[in-house]
């Protein structure tokens, strides 16, 4: 199970600590490296096998990071699948965790997944966002 925790720091920013859920059928990930989306910059690492990311960091501060949630059962149409990765990866440009929120509730997710995901701004303000297959919930979260 993938875990997350963040708090933010007096001089400004946050500390945020994440771990991969690891799975024996997944193919190597790829380390991070520097990347540019919408001439953003960002570090991320890349997932071997559907060339996504579960976390990446951009020039702007924030953080956004991908948690697989099995205890919803729904499963998206097996022909055509969207990465979930691919989720996080199209937040890359943003300046803000409320950016982030709005760019994956105006995306459409029937090909998605379901996940939770974080996106933490320079600021330490956090969204906290889940897909079940149903609906996007969306809402402010914080860390320690």
């Amino acid at each position: 199970m993938c875990t997350l925790t963040w708090s933010t720091v007096r001089e400004g920013g946050y500390d945020l600590l994440f771990n991969r859920d690891e799975r024996n059928t997944r193919g190597a990930e790829q380390p991070p490296r520097l990347d540019s989306r919408g001439g953003v910059g960002f570090a991320a690492p890349r997932d071997g096998d559907r060339g996504g990311t579960w976390l990446l960091t951009n020039a702007h501060g924030m953080t956004v990071a991908l948690l697989n949630d099995y205890a919803v059962q729904w499963r998206p149409p097996s022909d055509g699948t969207v990465s979930r990765g691919e989720v996080v990866l199209a937040c890359a440009p943003v300046a803000t965790a409320e950016e982030a929120a709005g760019l994956v509730g105006g995306m459409s997710l029937a090909r998605t997944g379901p996940f939770r995901m974080v996106a933490v701004g320079a600021d330490g303000q956090g969204r906290r966002l889940r897909w079940d297959g149903e609906r996007l919930s969306d809402a402010v979260a914080e860390g320690l």
